[in-house]
């Protein structure tokens, strides 16, 4: 970067007008000053510079997200484009395990959206929020558990901030809520928690069954042919969580 004393910083890392002078040791010119700065991220891989305020550098890339340590942070599962449909959500009266409330209706769901294929860590979780609230905290790899309503969109907050976009939760008294700037939570562009009806849309994969891999044939402690693959619960697992990814994906 290069400044005179009349030049100033254009806010793109670029000086304006004047005769050209090179800051030293890599510095950068700061914003509306002759001044250069010299970086000193330290550990730090992205987000802002502590001493110059400048981006450490340019960014994450691929998948990542910066943690409010300046890590780029890569997380276990990957980012699954979901495109907008219809399907009928709930299930049939003759549904084995069905509960009274799943009434089948059509829902037809107009924008696109990403998952992440996998649960969210500890891992995950710790890089972001800097606990683990876990009752298995050893498993690194394991889903994050014992986390409420308000941990949750916390922890979509910090990825938000960690893209440089809008947060999608405003914190007030009674707790987090949807930020008064948006209409919907289809407007964030930031993070945010999946609604039931993308929950649902996404697990069943265009399936019409209890699970996508077929109906139950049975409850309670016994192996199931439809569930055992896909997921862990407390016949294949009675002990504790398991790390993710480990089974058949949808």
């Amino acid at each position: 970067v290069f400044c005179t004393v009349s030049d100033h910083c254009d806010g793109a890392g670029s000086c304006v007008g004047g005769e050209e002078r090179e800051c030293s040791d890599g510095g950068v010119c700061l914003l509306d000053s002759d001044e250069c700065c010299i970086p000193d991220c330290s550990e730090r891989e992205c987000g802002p510079d502590p001493v110059c305020g400048v981006p450490c550098s340019h960014g994450c890339s691929g998948g990542d997200i910066c943690t409010p340590g300046g890590i780029c942070h890569g997380f276990s599962g990957t980012w699954i484009a979901i495109p907008a449909g219809t399907f009928m959500m709930g299930s049939p009266d003759t549904e084995l395990g069905r509960l009274p409330w799943e009434i089948l209706h059509d829902v037809t769901l107009t924008n696109d959206f990403e998952m992440l294929s996998t649960e969210v860590t500890q891992e995950d979780y710790e890089s972001f929020i800097g606990s683990n609230p876990s009752h298995y905290p050893s498993c690194t790899q394991c889903p994050v558990e014992n986390v409420n309503w308000r941990e949750a969109v916390a922890f979509c907050n910090a990825l938000s901030r960690g893209i440089g976009v809008s947060e999608c939760y405003d914190d007030s008294p009674s707790g987090y809520v949807l930020a008064s700037r948006y209409s919907s939570p289809y407007e964030c562009e930031g993070y945010r928690l999946p609604t039931e009806a993308e929950w649902e849309y996404a697990a069943r994969s265009g399936t019409t069954t209890a699970t996508y891999r077929g109906d139950l044939s049975s409850l309670g402690y016994v192996y199931d042919d439809a569930v055992a693959p896909i997921a862990w619960y407390n016949f294949t697992s009675p002990s504790q969580t398991q790390p993710v990814g480990g089974l058949l994906p949808s």
